[in-house]
């Protein structure tokens, strides 16, 4: 019933709120981000009719919705009941038929590629592009529920400067958890009384296809995203709790796995230092820095599960993660070569004992050294050898940890 649910009711939400990920070059430590001022309220004023929105330049073939549409203003109403948080400008909403949107998407050029074309809002154009023929009539109020409180959060908290402010995956897999979650718990506050099996959203813990990727990231935003939420519900004071966690975001996607370590005492991913002169002096010839990331335990346990000798050990693996960095590299000869060097650190020796254990079923695809609660890893395209691989370990053993 679980996954009957997660494949109707999860896929068709999975489009929506933040730009395509970006790599980052390098670990930036700066302070959260803090939440938007309150206005001071002003004199009311006789509430005049809306007028037409001019359209975007991103927008050429959708129709402008009559932005007295029942159905957007019936959900509308709803998000505000629940949220107790205000639109503060309306929201264009225009529809499309597959075939327009697919033409208008090929246009647009800046890497933004939604999950799904059933509707979607994006922050970046205040708009919300619905396909009715797609999402079809049992499915476009609750579609309607969820984007809107995206654009509510984007109205609020400003989704796009969000997304800029956090600088690795694992944060923006923690943020866009937060978003996700945020706006499933709204649809299962507002919508249950109408469709019960909306509740069961938060439950699902795995999707049907175990051994996609995609799929597994989808469960991760939205059923644990809103477990998260949940969380905050019941232990910081309901949705004005949850609304201030867009002021202090969650920092790591262990945060959202583990909310006690968000609101109990904060759990912060150790912070490593890298000695780039000790690890450049052992590479090999050839090779350049490309990217440095942190990944978190998140893409960790997703890491592991991409072994099937080791997929069934990949959540307790995981869990005891304190902190990584992942230095990618790549080589100007070699265009499809690469080379990662990934310096782990876990909450005691025990916990690095049992993820070690879990790259040992992995097979010979990875050269790992542990050096008590620290794991220091090398992966690469092709072979490099033992020592190669043992003095790269020990230049990311110079790492200093905090």
């Amino acid at each position: 019933m679980i996954r009957a649910i997660l494949a109707t009711s999860l896929l068709l939400l999975a489009a929506c709120s933040g730009p395509k990920r970006t790599s980052v070059a390098e670990i930036e430590h700066g302070s959260q981000p803090t939440s938007a001022p309150v206005k001071k309220e002003e004199t009311p004023q006789p509430e005049k009719k809306p007028e037409p929105e001019k359209k975007s330049a991103a927008i050429k073939r959708g129709k402008l919705e009559d932005p007295a549409e029942p159905e957007q203003k019936r959900a509308l109403d709803i998000i505000e009941r629940v949220t107790g948080l205000k639109f503060k400008t309306p929201i264009p909403v225009y529809i499309y038929t597959p075939e327009d949107l697919s033409e208008e998407m090929k246009d647009w050029g800046d890497g933004y590629v939604p999950e799904n074309v059933m509707g979607f809002y994006r922050p970046d154009t205040k708009t919300f592009y619905l396909v009715p023929k797609v999402a079809g009539n049992n499915r476009s109020f609750g579609l309607r529920v969820h984007e809107a409180t995206h654009a509510l959060q984007d109205q609020h908290f400003d989704l796009v400067k969000l997304h800029e402010s956090v600088k690795t995956s694992d944060a923006d897999d923690a943020l866009t958890a937060l978003i996700e979650g945020h706006a499933v718990q709204v649809m299962i506050d507002g919508l249950s009384d109408l469709s019960p099996h909306v509740a069961k959203i938060a439950e699902v813990r795995e999707p049907s296809d175990k051994h996609n990727p995609n799929a597994w990231s989808t469960v991760f935003y939205y059923a644990m995203g809103a477990n998260f939420v949940q969380h905050l519900l019941k232990n910081a004071e309901g949705y004005p709790g949850v609304h201030m966690a867009f002021g202090r975001l969650p920092v790591s996607s262990e945060q959202i796995l583990h909310p006690e370590k968000y609101l109990g005492e904060l759990d912060l991913p150790h912070k490593i230092a890298p000695d780039f002169d000790a690890i450049k002096a052992e590479l090999p010839e050839g090779w350049k820095v490309k990217e440095v990331d942190t990944l978190g335990e998140w893409q960790t346990r997703l890491w592991i599960m991409s072994s099937e000798a080791a997929y069934g050990a990949a959540a307790d693996a995981a869990a005891g993660w304190g902190g990584d960095l992942e230095i990618t590299l790549v080589r100007d000869d070699k265009p499809q070569a690469w080379l990662k060097l990934r310096i782990t650190s876990w909450d005691s020796e025990s916990e690095a004992d049992e993820f070690c254990e879990a790259l040992a079923l992995m097979g010979t695809t990875v050269h790992y050294t542990q050096e008590g609660d620290k794991v220091l890893i090398v992966s690469s395209s092709e072979p490099l050898g033992t020592l190669p691989c043992n003095k790269l370990e020990r230049a990311m053993g110079k790492s200093k940890f905090e």
